[in-house]
């Protein structure tokens, strides 16, 4: 697999196969490429805020919408700066997790994504963040998980192999994205929660006749591996039921 360098090259070099093991490839890199924007697969591109304000740069991988990440203190710097030929989105999300809760953001970000692919073949998108390193390269990883039904190891190293600096930190994002995983397994691949609903308490997943409620019993939306336990349900067909507590 090689690098993703241009907006023009072959896209099909651009897609992981379903459940892909991924081993990091290392190779040339130099610091002045994390304020560049690379493809990470087919028409996403992820970048930084310095990327994000070259318009050249922007125009090279003809970027038609962009993605910005940021935590509410940076909304003086990451906004729209190209509205002529940028159509922007943001997903609030904090710099520090914390307690916060993020999972609802991933699938927020996962429709963003599926909603703006479906609409033309011609849309490129740019996701990005202040300095591309964590949150930007985390919500990627979460949209590979999804679709590809990537472990997160796997997702976070196809990231790196496009974007060397990419690196959800341990008990910051890359925490999130291992509780996220089991949730990328219960849902369709391909595909996100067709209809979704999130509530304090209560995250509920409906596929057709198949829906996923997991319930936090300790925090509301706190997904913590350690902290909470959650009691899954899973209904299918005419009803038939099963309980499973997990610690």
């Amino acid at each position: 697999m090689e690098r993703s360098t241009s907006g023009g090259e072959d896209a099909t070099r651009f897609e992981p196969q379903m459940g892909q093991h991924v081993r990091l490839i290392t190779g040339w890199w130099s610091q002045g490429e994390c304020n560049r924007i690379q493809r990470v697969v087919s028409r996403i591109f992820i970048g930084n805020y310095i990327a994000s304000r070259s318009a050249d740069e922007l125009r090279r991988h003809r970027i038609t919408h962009a993605v910005g990440i940021r935590d509410p203190q940076e909304r003086l710097l990451i906004r729209p700066l190209f509205p002529d030929f940028i159509t922007y989105q943001f997903v609030e999300a904090p710099y520090n997790v914390g307690r916060a809760s993020i999972i609802p953001h991933f699938y927020n970000m996962i429709r963003i994504l599926e909603e703006l692919l479906a609409k033309n073949p011609d849309i490129h998108i740019l996701v990005y963040c202040m300095d591309g390193i964590e949150r930007s390269p985390s919500f990627i990883t979460a949209y590979l998980m999804q679709k590809y039904r990537l472990s997160v190891d796997n997702a976070v190293r196809w990231v790196q192999n496009h974007r060397y600096c990419a690196q959800p930190s341990s008990g910051n994002y890359n925490t999130r994205l291992v509780e996220f995983e089991p949730f990328t397994q219960l849902s369709p691949a391909h595909a996100c929660p067709e209809d979704s609903a999130v509530t304090d308490g209560d995250v509920t997943f409906h596929h057709h006749r198949r829906y996923h409620e997991v319930s936090a019993l300790a925090t509301p939306l706190d997904f913590s591996l350690d902290k909470s336990i959650k009691r899954v349900r899973m209904v299918e067909g005419d009803g038939e039921s099963s309980d499973q507590m997990e610690t």
